[in-house]
């Protein structure tokens, strides 16, 4: 497929929940569009499933969403965010 949409040099996209499926497709797509990519998933294990495709330019993270202290830790780490993405599903369990 060809795109004629483009990005920015040096574009950067933080997909929350970027290790599941959907979450995967839109990190892949930012990554053929030549963005760098952060995805991040819930722990080691769901980033161990995820569909995405190794490349240069992704990064692969598990902040807790839920924990203010780490989603402002995980924030403090970017110096430039150009799209968020917040593609993540959280099950309340009672």
């Amino acid at each position: 497929m060809t795109s004629n949409f483009s990005l920015a040099a040096g574009f950067h996209a933080v997909v929350i929940g970027g290790a599941g499926d959907i979450g995967a497709a839109i990190s892949n797509q930012f990554c053929d569009l030549g963005a760098t990519v952060t995805a991040t998933g819930t722990n080691d294990a769901d980033l161990a499933r995820t569909q995405l495709k190794p490349r240069a330019g992704l990064t692969l993270a598990t902040p807790d969403v839920t924990d203010d202290a780490a989603v402002t830790s995980f924030a403090g780490r970017h110096t430039r965010v150009d799209a968020l993405v917040n593609c993540a599903g959280i099950l309340a369990r009672d």
